[in-house]
């Protein structure tokens, strides 16, 4: 990645948590400070593509004030006597695989890898689970996904994006 590339990628981070906090902030001292990140991002921008402040303000309201959609990764960790690794969130009580929202500019494999550790933080159990003894309460976005991980793993390389399948 040359230095313009990571420059960039550094204000597409701070743009986004600069919109995220924009979208959330509850007062005007938080919407200031988020507004500055707005600022520094745009400028960080403009340097790393030779375009100056003034053709970036264009982008404030377009770009700059949208948060990335949310795009998110999950582990089908599967070992060799075909258990699937659950995880009991803390958030609902429900199984699902370890995994999280990405963060901009990371893969799937490397959200994965972050995430790992804060689900540590975050469930209420661990287990390993055979296919046909799954736990009852499974998180709703992963009814489909448990399945098409054991479809994977069984051979079946098809892309899968949530249940639709592509040839």
């Amino acid at each position: 990645m040359t230095p313009a590339e990571q420059i960039a990628l550094w204000a597409d981070k701070l743009r986004d948590i600069s919109a995220m906090g924009l979208h959330f902030s509850k007062n005007v001292h938080d919407e200031e400070a988020f507004r500055a990140v707005q600022t520094i991002a745009m400028e960080m921008l403009a340097l790393a593509t030779g375009e100056s402040l003034e053709q970036m303000e264009s982008f404030r309201a377009s770009v700059f004030s949208r948060p990335t959609p949310i795009s998110a990764g999950d582990a089908a960790v599967i070992d060799d006597r075909g258990r699937i690794l659950l995880v009991q969130r803390a958030d609902n009580g429900k199984w699902a695989m370890p995994g999280g929202a990405l963060e901009v500019g990371e893969t799937p494999a490397e959200g994965v890898v972050r995430e790992k550790p804060t689900h540590a933080l975050e469930v209420l159990d661990v287990g390993w689970f055979p296919k046909d003894g799954l736990p009852e309460e499974i998180d709703p976005a992963h009814v489909t996904r448990i399945p098409e991980a054991y479809r994977v793993w069984h051979g079946d390389r098809r892309a899968v994006f949530d249940g639709i399948g592509f040839a």
